[in-house]
C-alpha cells in the first residue's frame, strides 16, 4: 500500500470522496438478518423492496457515521489539521451533534432556507430529555456541549468550527453521489453553501490562521477549492468569494 506521504493533496482529497461514496450503501444493509429473536426488525429483502420503489436514503445514524469517517481520514491526510485540533473534542461533537434528530427528524438545508428556527425547539426538548437519562454530570456536559456548537454560532472553537465545516462537507459529498439534475438546482446550492460549506470553511481558515496555524489553514481553504471543483464538474458553480 502507497503511503499518504507521497500523494498530492488533489490525490488524498479524490481517494477520501471516492472512499465516502462507497460507504453509502451502508445505510440500507440491515442487521439481524433471518434472526428469529429479532423478527420485529426489516428483513433485508424489505428494505431492498423499498429502495428500489423508493430510492437509496442517509439516515441520521449512517450520517454521523460517515462523518466519524470524514473526520478521521482528514485527520490521518492533512498534518496540520492533525497537529492543531483536540481530536478527542472533535470526535465527541460529531457523534453527539445530531442525536437531538433522531425523534424529530432531520430539517434540511434546502428547508432551512425558508425558516429561521427550524425544528430548535423541539429539538432542544428531545436533547434535554436524552441527556436526562444519564448521570447528572455526564448529562449536564454533553448537553452544554452541543448547545454551544448549536447556538453559539459566533464563539465557536476551532474544533466546533471544523465539525461544521465537515458536517457540510459529508452533506455535500453525498449530493455528489446521489443529487439530481444538479445544475439545475445550481441557484439554490448556491444559496445553500454561501450559509454553510464556504462560511464555515472561511470561518475556520482564519481562526486558524489568528491562531498561528498557518499550515492547517492552508489544508482548509485547499479543502474548500477542491469541493468547489467537484461541484463545478458535477454541474455547480460554487461561488467563492474570500478565497
Amino acid at each position: 500500500m502507497n503511503s499518504e506521504r507521497g500523494w498530492s493533496p488533489d490525490q488524498k482529497l479524490d481517494a477520501l470522496y471516492s472512499f465516502l461514496h462507497e460507504l453509502y450503501p451502508a445505510n440500507w444493509q440491515v442487521r439481524f438478518g433471518s434472526a428469529p429473536h429479532m423478527a420485529r426488525l426489516a428483513q433485508q429483502k424489505d428494505v431492498d423492496e423499498f429502495v428500489v420503489n423508493n430510492g437509496v436514503f442517509e439516515s441520521i445514524a449512517g450520517h454521523t457515521w460517515t462523518l466519524a469517517i470524514t473526520a478521521d481520514l482528514i485527520r490521518d491526510l492533512f498534518p496540520g489539521l492533525r497537529s492543531a485540533l483536540d481530536w478527542s473534542v472533535v470526535r465527541k461533537l460529531v457523534l453527539y451533534h445530531d442525536v437531538r434528530e433522531v425523534s424529530q427528524g432531520d430539517f434540511s438545508a434546502f428547508r432551512q432556507l425558508s425558516s429561521t428556527n427550524g425544528n430548535k425547539e423541539n429539538e432542544i426538548k428531545e436533547w434535554q430529555r436524552l441527556t436526562s437519562i444519564l448521570p447528572q454530570d455526564v448529562g449536564n456536559a454533553l448537553f452544554q456541549l452541543c448547545e454551544s456548537f448549536e447556538e453559539n454560532v459566533g464563539e465557536q472553537t476551532l474544533e466546533m468550527r471544523f465539525v461544521r465545516f465537515i458536517d457540510d462537507l459529508q452533506a455535500g459529498n453525498c449530493v455528489l453521489k446521489f443529487g439530481n439534475d444538479l445544475s439545475k438546482y445550481s441557484e439554490i446550492a448556491n444559496r445553500i453553501s454561501q450559509k454553510r460549506v464556504v462560511l464555515w470553511a472561511k470561518k475556520l481558515a482564519d481562526d486558524l490562521s489568528n491562531k498561528g496555524n498557518l499550515i492547517a489553514a492552508e489544508e482548509v481553504n485547499f479543502i474548500m477549492l477542491y469541493h468547489a471543483r467537484r461541484f463545478r464538474e458535477a454541474g455547480i458553480n460554487l461561488e467563492l468569494a474570500g478565497f
